[in-house]
């Protein structure tokens, strides 16, 4: 009979983690490797734009749409760099910023 070995769910999340650390991210820009840095990571240290929306009480649609175009919203960028601590500075996002 095989031996069934039990793992805890932080194992299991954290494996999948690990796991996802292996997959390559497209390169969309500068801006995007900016929010990249902006972004706090999670438990495991992993950061993505979906997580960076979530901490801004945003779409992840919507931070895409940022990248896209290029442009970051003003009135946005307050909390971007407090989310940000000292990861991204005011002068590199000042090329993005629109009002």
């Amino acid at each position: 009979m095989p031996e069934i070995q039990l793992v805890d769910e932080y194992e299991m999340s954290e494996a999948k983690a690990k796991a996802r650390v292996s997959r390559v991210t497209k390169d969309l820009g500068g801006l995007h490797g900016l929010l990249l840095r902006a972004c706090p990571p999670d438990r495991f240290g992993m950061v993505s734009i979906p997580l960076l929306a979530k901490s801004l009480n945003l779409t992840h649609q919507y931070v895409y749409k940022w990248i896209s175009e290029k442009r970051l919203p003003a009135k946005h960028v307050k909390k971007l760099l407090r989310n940000a601590e000292g990861r991204v500075e005011i002068d590199e996002l000042l090329p993005y910023i629109l009002n």
